[in-house]
């Protein structure tokens, strides 16, 4: 799955490639690539064979009810623990972190970073109805996590 816009500000207007949603068994998480599609050919192929941007890929790390808990990032952060100039261990980019209430509210002081698309149960946010990204959604419903309740009728 792929996500695409078009967007005056980006690429000179052109289609671009958002995101690629990365799979396993299950979804892994997203790689934010901001490619310009009508560009891409052999030669733009050729010439980007040797470069790769550390930090756009997103990895979703969930529990066993589908909740995303942390997202961190493909890069690794070098810590020097003794200041000899040599990288003792890496630590993982965590760009977000996310504890929830029963029905999928992010329990307050309990959160941080810049929040993803997905949370409670591997459902995807709807910012656009709730800032604080506790208001879900899905093909045929809409989901509150503050009240526990679907905003459809049920049929």
């Amino acid at each position: 799955m792929s996500t695409y816009t078009v967007d005056a500000n980006i690429n000179n207007g052109n289609l671009t490639q958002n995101e690629v949603h990365l799979y396993g068994s299950s979804r892994l998480g997203i790689d934010e690539i901001n490619r310009d599609v009508q560009k891409i050919g052999k030669a733009d192929y050729l010439n980007k064979l040797n470069t790769f941007v550390v930090g756009n890929v997103r990895y979703e790390l969930m529990e066993h009810l589908g909740n995303v808990l942390v997202t961190v990032s493909d890069k690794k952060i070098g810590v020097d623990e003794n200041a000899d100039g040599i990288i003792d261990y890496y630590t993982a980019d965590v760009v977000s972190a996310t504890d929830y209430a029963p029905f999928g509210m992010g329990l307050v002081g309990r959160k941080f970073g810049t929040q993803g698309r997905f949370g409670f149960n591997g459902q995807m946010k709807d910012h656009d109805i709730d800032a604080n990204g506790d208001h879900y959604t899905a093909l045929y419903w809409e989901y509150s996590g503050e009240t526990g309740r679907r905003w459809n009728l049920g049929s």
